[in-house]
């Protein structure tokens, strides 16, 4: 009879595929899914898994027999026979790949499956949980975090978290915004409260921690420590109120995984309940090193703020340096591992440490000194150096390059903004003087200068000496030292007038119309001695005093002059050639030059 039924069924399901192409919603094929959903209660075990293997064929086009595919499918799936069984959950899976909006329907089904003893279909049974978090990971996570929530289902659920579907999930976990992952930590953090400390701890270490959500600095992780202390809180009041020595059995597992998140929160709970002089000796000894391991780490980390790190090396390093001063020289490795990173961030201060921290530090540094084995290493050098903190200049080095580069910025910035004329190197000599004397002539003025400039050209032009005009250039500092004229009519110093001039008493001091000596000398025409007795005229054309001498005039005083370096003569031309030598000799009277 059964095999009657078996070779009729599959007569229909040939008749039945090859009509798909013809007449997919046809008569003859929907006749054939109904005959199909009544053969899934046949007693022959072949025939309803020949039912299992082939209604996913039917299953979409029929949309009106859904719920009887469905129903027909679990009830295979409750068969007493395991390979029936077998088959199908397989074909629950078909039917959600065939249309995934039965997706959490069916994980639902799976999930109630878990329960079963049978090894072999337990295997078969998470690969079709993990088929369907590959279907629609967040339909399936929803209905998978809604029953771990829940007492009965929760630890299978927590099981195909941890094991075999842990892979397969985090391979659908694509960002903060990611619909998959935003359902499993939403889910997860509300199991959290619910669970043991040690689940609790495999939960954050293995399934929240590696997603992106709790990257460090996130607001999610900050979210995640806070549930995850409040339990951790409830467990160290509960261990601290034993008596005798404490192993913290509830709550280091959660102080463990949050140690892996330091921050603000994580170090209040250690100084407020553990890092404490009443509680701290009272740590078995093997917790104390765990403990201490812990909290050094948390107010060691680059996540803590530096004004938090500053306030916990001050107020609670030496607890912690005393504390490892009364442990048995047999523990000194642990000793010096947690030693190091405390006397770095002490000696990274830069500053001397905290009073009381001195003398623990000075004991541990003969301690590592003693030690036979010289286990110390590192450690004994940071507790030197946090003893006598070298010079910021020398520690630092970078601060002080940001620092020096600032004041060069400073120094360019001030010198763009005044523009100051270039210094150039002084060369020696005068010509060397003379240029930096012109860089600096040529210069724009200061408000002193123009000042200055005005009050000699006032008392110049009361003195009639030729006032430069408005905007003709100035001449060059060396033709107005030489007292040469300027181009276009100024600019030129007027030389101070001669001895000889002064005492012939002209005022004519132009050099333009003065003629020279030598000139003068050899222009000059004989004059009778009698006019030499008679008192000397002052001639208007200014004759000199050598020419009336030379004509027989005395007057009581000879005069001697020695004219070097006029202008083009034999002195030569020029700034090396501005020379006057001068000699007055008294004579006696009516001597004279003949």
């Amino acid at each position: 009879m059964s095999a009657d039924t078996e070779a009729t069924t599959r007569q229909l399901l040939e008749r039945a595929a090859a009509a798909k192409h013809r007449e997919p919603n046809g008569a003859l094929r929907k006749d054939v899914l109904k005959r199909l959903t009544k053969l899934s209660r046949s007693p022959s075990s072949t025939v309803k898994r020949l039912v299992a293997e082939n209604l996913r064929y039917f299953f979409t086009d029929f949309p009106q027999l859904e719920d009887d595919v469905i129903n027909c499918v679990y009830d295979i799936c409750e068969d007493a026979d395991q390979q029936v069984r077998i088959a199908g959950y397989r074909a629950i899976v078909e039917l959600s790949r065939a249309d995934p909006k039965w997706t959490k329907r069916n994980t639902d089904v799976l999930l109630q499956l878990l329960q079963s003893d049978d090894p072999v279909e337990l295997e078969v049974i998470t690969h079709a949980l993990t088929d369907h978090v590959d279907i629609d990971a967040a339909a399936a996570l929803a209905v998978m975090c809604d029953h771990c929530s829940e007492q009965t289902l929760r630890q299978l659920v927590l099981q195909f978290f941890l094991g075999q579907g842990r892979s397969t999930i985090m391979s659908h976990m694509r960002g903060v915004e990611d619909e998959a992952e935003i359902v499993f930590r939403s889910g997860l953090l509300k199991v959290l409260p619910k669970v043991q400390h040690p689940e609790a701890a495999q939960i954050v270490e293995e399934l929240l921690l590696p997603l992106q959500s709790y990257a460090p600095g996130s607001t999610h992780r900050i979210k995640l420590v806070d549930v995850l202390l409040e339990p951790c809180k409830g467990a160290l009041k509960q261990d601290l109120r034993l008596n005798g020595s404490l192993g913290l059995p509830t709550a280091l597992p959660l102080l463990e995984v949050a140690s892996r998140m330091p921050g603000a929160q994580l170090i209040q709970v250690y100084t407020q309940l553990l890092i404490t002089k009443p509680t701290l000796p009272r740590l078995e000894p093997q917790t104390q090193f765990r403990v201490l391991e812990l909290y050094v780490g948390a107010i060691t980390s680059s996540g803590v703020p530096a004004a938090e790190k500053e306030v916990e090396l001050e107020e609670t390093s030496a607890l912690v340096l005393e504390t490892l001063n009364r442990t048995s020289t047999a523990d000194n490795k642990r000793v010096w591992a947690i030693v190091e990173p405390l006397a770095r961030a002490l000696a990274d201060r830069g500053v001397a440490p905290p009073p009381t921290t001195v003398p623990p530090l000075r004991e541990l540094q003969t301690r590592a000194e003693l030690d036979a084995r010289h286990q110390a290493g590192e450690a004994l050098r940071l507790i030197k150096l946090a003893l006598n903190p070298p010079p910021l200049s020398l520690r630092r080095p970078t601060i002080l390059s940001s620092s020096s580069s600032s004041l060069k910025r400073k120094s360019s910035d001030m010198d763009t903004s005044t523009s100051p004329i270039p210094r150039t190197p002084r060369e020696r000599g005068p010509n060397g003087l003379f240029k930096h004397a012109i860089a600096q002539a040529t210069s724009t003025p200061s408000d002193a200068e123009r000042a200055m400039k005005r009050i000699r050209s006032s008392s110049s032009s009361s003195s009639g000496v030729v006032v430069q005009a408005s905007g003709v250039p100035r001449a060059p500092l060396v033709a107005r030292i030489e007292g040469a004229p300027a181009p276009g009519g100024g600019g030129g110093k007027t030389p101070t007038p001669t001895l000889l001039s002064r005492m012939l008493g002209n005022t004519n001091t132009d050099p333009s119309t003065s003629t020279s000596l030598k000139a003068r000398v050899g222009a000059s025409s004989p004059v009778p001695r009698s006019a030499a007795r008679s008192p000397p005229s002052r001639p208007s054309g200014g004759a000199s005093l050598l020419a009336r001498m030379s004509n027989g005039g005395g007057g009581g005083v000879g005069e001697a002059m020695d004219v070097d370096g006029g202008a083009g003569g034999g002195g030569g031309g020029g700034p090396n050639g501005f020379r006057r030598r001068m000699k007055v000799h008294g004579a006696g009277a009516g001597s004279g030059r003949r």
